[in-house]
């Protein structure tokens, strides 16, 4: 699985850490971001400030879960779509490096106005 580069701090834990001084809001932000980038739990003597970082670690795991999940679902889109594509859709494909999200939408339209210029110069 792919390492997420970021994290998510969520704005309403603003008001559980604004009373912190300066020293410990830089503490317990630096053992956000060890723990967001490695998964190591940092070693915190302050009780207090242990239970902010583990409200905020409860939330990273949260948000990381989540996180897998949609890009197992993504995943799984992209296969079923794949899979049901014909062998010359699957070639045009690989050639471009991507799935076309909608390939034969400008073809179709392009003949719908040849269609419709057709008619109005019949008339």
């Amino acid at each position: 699985m792919e390492e997420v580069a970021s994290i998510i701090i969520h704005l309403d834990c603003y008001d559980a850490i604004k009373c912190l001084p300066d020293e410990l809001a830089g503490i317990l932000f630096k053992s956000i971001l060890c723990y967001g980038s490695t998964g190591e739990l940092p070693k915190i003597d302050d009780k207090s400030l242990l239970a902010l970082f583990n409200m905020f670690k409860a939330q990273r795991d949260r948000d990381k879960k989540k996180y897998e999940q949609k890009c197992e679902k993504n995943r799984e889109n992209a296969r079923r779509r794949y899979s049901s594509q014909s062998e010359t859709q699957r070639s045009d494909t690989i050639a471009s490096n991507r799935m076309p999200s909608q390939a034969n939408a400008c073809i179709s339209n392009k003949i719908i106005m040849r269609k419709v210029i057709v008619r109005i110069m019949m008339i």
